[in-house]
């Protein structure tokens, strides 16, 4: 760690290159590449070999969105086509699930996490605590593949991370608690069923949101 917090008091670019981007910037995979590799050269190899770090960046980007398994899938293989790199699908498949799973889940949180502590330390002693960011940190946000504190909060209210990603869809909002998520979702029962929103995914909202409301109706209808 102490080598990688003398490499950020040697950088002599904008101190603001070396923080992770919002996932929806157009930086953010760009971002996360150069940020792996510098952990790879200064923390600890995790993200090795450095050759597929673009492939790691792209997960973690995808997972960060609230990208499905299958949807994750379908862009590893169409990324493998456009770079002409040979592949067996059920292969591909195994080593995405894997990836996500050992990347996404486990070593971009672990080592993410740490390089951000190190960071927000040079940003405290540079006086720029104003770019350390309050909210949710990187660990959570890669542990429940979540990017906002609203999609966060649908989540700790106990929506599988495919409903929360629906439902946040609609909300279109990144700042709201659990709280503001319930009162949202309250207001606009009524409106559901002409939100496109699967039936299932809709119960799941109304059972975990609505307790004992709209889910007992909107059961015993189905």
């Amino acid at each position: 760690m102490q080598r990688l917090l003398d490499a950020f008091r040697n950088y002599k670019g904008d101190v603001e290159n070396l923080l992770p981007a919002a996932v929806d910037s157009q930086d953010s995979y760009d971002r996360f590449v150069t940020i792996m590799r510098r952990i790879n050269q200064y923390l600890f190899p995790a993200f090795m070999p450095d050759t597929i770090i673009p492939l790691h960046a792209l997960i973690v980007v995808q997972w960060l969105k609230g990208f499905s398994l299958s949807r994750m899938i379908e862009r590893n293989i169409d990324y493998h086509r456009r770079t002409g790199r040979s592949f067996k699908l059920p292969v591909l498949i195994r080593s995405t699930m894997e990836m996500v799973e050992q990347i996404a889940r486990f070593r971009a949180p672990k080592y993410l996490s740490a390089y951000v502590d190190v960071l927000n330390m040079h940003l405290v002693a540079i006086g720029r605590e104003d770019l350390i960011d309050g909210d949710v940190d990187i660990g959570t946000q890669l542990e429940f593949g979540v990017s906002s504190r609203t999609l966060l909060s649908l989540v700790e209210l106990g929506l599988s991370r495919v409903s929360a990603v629906t439902l946040y869809e609609k909300i279109a909002r990144d700042d709201l608690s659990k709280e503001d998520c319930i009162a949202w979702v309250r207001e606009r029962d009524t409106q559901f069923e002409g939100m496109d929103i699967p039936a299932i995914i809709l119960r799941e909202i109304r059972a975990k949101l609505l307790p004992g409301g709209s889910a007992g109706a909107a059961t015993s209808t189905s």
